[in-house]
């Protein structure tokens, strides 16, 4: 947390120094550097309790500040605008963010000392919460259906990123993703639309529609771009998964058969939600010792019972370490005989067999099965899929045969 209070109280003190430079030099052309500050302090104050009178300090300040902001980005998107009228339009504009200018100017020349000490971290007492709720109320509240709410949600979070020092990538991701939610919303907030010649605002509404248009057309990539960012964000078992794992979409992929096989096995041998837990995990975290040299099965084991990021009891952790590291078929039965009742071993042997098999669907990401289906019969698991090389067929089969003993049913395999 010493880098986060570092962070504020340098954003802070940036404020502080950016509001007395307007007052003494009348350099208001700075005024959009304040709001910036002003977003990544907040960013950091959500993560806080028992400073209320410096977060209403800051959203007043910030409130006094949008007006301009706002005349200033209208202006610069009508520069680039074909427009018949666009010199008076311009002349109207730049009118008006002279009079916002003085008004922010005396605005801010009355904010005396004692109300600019309240921007310092010695005047607040700095109480962190968990800034993964904080994440987690975010993303929850993000309105995928309504893109100019969207693109407040995605502006938050983007500065609560910056603010716990978040993954690069997951940032700028978030940047492109607000860019495009953002053309259309500047557009339909021209303050001087009424003094447009009508062919203009047609012309203008136009552009408005192609943007909106474009943004509704590709709204389901936005959609996965938005849940693959924010799964990894949530979950430390993809956390840890995507950081150690050599080919992130294999073990994805893997996971996803895994369920497939285990869910047509529930009825029979009684799984359980946990189970199905214990499966998934165990899936996302089979390869992660691949990150180091020697035997990655054993590597994975090592990694899992070692972490403490996981927040899973030692039992559980166990388990998934235990069949992540037999997800290569050599067998352990003391391992699991000194640990487990027969009921839990009869389980993590079933999941571990079922992890091994749909991982022999896979030459990593070099050839894959894409769609598996399979029908569970009395003696046997039939497995369906689309045509696949006689090499992978083989590794299939080589990898399944710990399924077939577990549920003691013949292993088929079928293409269609």
């Amino acid at each position: 947390m010493d880098k986060i209070i570092r962070k504020l109280d340098k954003n802070l003190k940036n404020i502080n120094k950016l509001i007395h430079k307007i007052k003494n030099n009348n350099d208001i052309e700075i005024a959009h550097q304040i709001r910036v500050s002003i977003r990544k302090s907040m960013a950091i104050l959500e993560l806080t309790s028992d400073n209320s009178d410096l977060i209403n300090f800051l959203k007043k300040l910030m409130k006094s500040l949008e007006p301009l902001r706002e005349i200033q980005v209208e202006k610069t998107i009508l520069n680039s605008l074909e427009l018949s009228n666009k010199e008076n339009i311009i002349k109207l504009y730049s009118e008006e963010e002279e009079k916002i200018k003085k008004n922010l100017l005396k605005e801010l020349r009355k904010l005396d000392n004692k109300f600019l000490d309240k921007l310092s971290l010695k005047k607040n007492k700095i109480n962190f919460k968990d800034y993964k709720l904080r994440t987690k109320i975010l993303i929850e509240n993000l309105n995928i259906n309504n893109l100019h709410k969207l693109r407040i949600g995605l502006k938050k979070l983007r500065y609560h990123f910056e603010a716990i020092n978040e993954d690069k990538a997951k940032i700028k991701k978030l940047e492109e993703i607000q860019e495009i939610l953002g053309q259309s919303h500047d557009i339909v907030t021209f303050k001087f639309l009424k003094n447009m010649q009508e062919q203009d605002i047609i012309n203008i509404w136009k552009i408005f529609i192609e943007k909106e248009t474009e943004i509704l057309n590709n709204v389901d990539e936005i959609k996965q771009n938005l849940q693959s960012l924010f799964e990894i964000v949530l979950d430390p078992v993809l956390v840890l998964s995507k950081k150690l794992s050599p080919d992130f979409e294999h073990v994805r992929r893997v996971e996803k058969k895994s369920q497939i096989i285990l869910k047509k096995l529930k009825k029979e041998y009684k799984t359980s939600k946990k189970d199905k837990e214990i499966l998934r995990i165990s899936a996302f975290l089979h390869d992660i010792g691949h990150s180091k040299l020697g035997q990655h099965a054993e590597n994975s084991f090592d990694f899992i019972m070692a972490s403490k990021e996981l927040g899973l009891t030692q039992k559980d952790k166990t388990k998934i370490a235990i069949i992540a590291k037999y997800h290569t078929g050599s067998w352990n039965k003391e391992l699991f005989l000194k640990r487990f009742t027969l009921k839990e071993k009869q389980i993590i042997l079933l999941l571990s067999a079922i992890l091994r098999a749909a991982d022999g669907t896979e030459f990593e990401s070099v050839e894959f099965v894409k769609n598996m289906g399979i029908k569970i019969k009395k003696s046997a698991i039939k497995f369906y899929f689309k045509k696949i090389s006689p090499e992978l067929k083989n590794r299939f089969f080589k990898k399944s045969k710990k399924l077939s003993e577990i549920t003691n049913k013949k292993i088929k395999c079928s293409e269609n």
